[in-house]
Parts: structure tokens; C-alpha cells; sequence
């Protein structure tokens, strides 16, 4: 049997695997870098009315992934019914979402109820003073029916897509965008 034996090769093989770790660890923290600049970015673009999109939108540190749990976020990035628009290079993803009901009348309403308020829609005002009045059970009602109305109208027509997943308020895909940092970094 012939052996060959190179002096100081156990300590060259331990030096580079250190080199190794490094550059690994190194990679991994600048990539994190870049997914959590990427959900800023979703956060800021996001519709908010009760601000689920905005907060829903996390990072998993472990599987570099970015991710975003509420169940309405496809139909909010893409459209409904007729309204819908997906980006080209989307269509087999999105069409996972095909189909897929929403929690229910309560929720949406609720929803549409609270934005009707926050945005005084149902809303008295005083010719004299200019300001709002003080709010009673009409408006109450009022709120409740005008909440009833857009949403049967969602219901009945869809709504047009937001894109602030995918893409930003631009149009331009993260998608690309983070894949070119991504090899810019090796």
C-alpha cells in the first residue's frame, strides 16, 4: 500500500472549513439584512386599514423566508372576480388561491364598518360650526348600512388588485430586485 501524506494538511483542511463558516455566516446575516429591508419596504406599501396586512408580513430568521399569514393578502395583492390582474411569471401561484371563501360576512362587514367610521362617511356635521356633531344611534345605523352596501358591492364586483407583496407601489417585482442583491452578495 502506497500513503501519501502532506505535512500540515489537518490544519489546512481545519482553517479552510473555518474560512468556510465565516463566509457562511457572513452570507446568511447579509442575506437577513436584505429580507427585513424587503419587509419594510412590504410593510410601508401595504393597505392598511386595521393594519393586519402591515403586521402580518414577518420573516422566518431560520428559513430565510418572508411570509404573510393573513388569509386575505392574495386577493388584496391580486384583485377579485373581474378586477383581477396577475403579473406575468404569477399566474401558477396565484392560481392556488382560486376558489378559496374568506371568513365570512361578520369579518368583512366589521371591517367595512369600522373604515365607514374611521373616515366619517356616516358623519353629521354643523352648517354653523363647520365640525363634526356628536354621534348618535342614526349614525350608528348609517355606518352600518353604508358598510353594507360597499361590501355587497365587493361581493357582487370584486375589488381592484393592491400589489404591495410582489410588487411595489412602482410596479417593480421584489422578486427580481431580491434575487439580484442576492448575487450580488456571493
Amino acid at each position: 500500500m502506497i500513503k501519501i501524506e502532506l505535512a500540515g494538511a489537518e490544519k489546512l483542511r481545519k482553517e479552510l472549513e473555518k474560512k468556510l463558516a465565516n463566509t457562511n455566516k457572513r452570507l446568511r446575516a447579509e442575506s437577513l439584512n436584505l429580507l427585513l429591508k424587503t419587509q419594510a419596504d412590504i410593510r410601508r406599501d401595504a393597505p392598511v386599514n386595521l393594519a393586519r396586512l402591515k403586521n402580518g408580513t414577518t420573516v422566518n430568521r431560520t428559513e430565510l423566508k418572508i411570509t404573510n399569514a393573513v388569509k386575505y393578502a392574495p386577493f388584496v395583492e391580486w384583485g377579485t372576480k373581474s378586477k383581477v390582474k396577475v403579473p406575468s411569471g404569477y399566474e401558477s401561484y396565484a392560481s392556488q388561491f382560486r376558489g378559496i371563501r374568506g371568513d365570512g360576512t361578520v369579518k368583512m362587514l366589521d371591517a367595512i364598518t369600522q373604515w365607514v367610521k374611521r373616515k366619517g362617511l356616516a358623519a353629521t356635521y354643523s352648517v354653523k360650526t363647520r365640525k363634526r356633531t356628536a354621534r348618535s344611534k342614526s349614525e350608528v345605523k348609517l355606518e352600518r348600512s353604508i358598510a353594507f352596501l360597499i361590501m355587497r358591492k365587493i361581493r357582487k364586483f370584486g375589488m381592484k388588485p393592491q400589489p404591495f407583496f410582489f410588487h411595489d407601489k412602482n410596479g417593480n417585482d421584489r422578486i427580481k430586485k431580491l434575487e439580484s442583491e442576492l448575487k450580488k452578495l456571493k
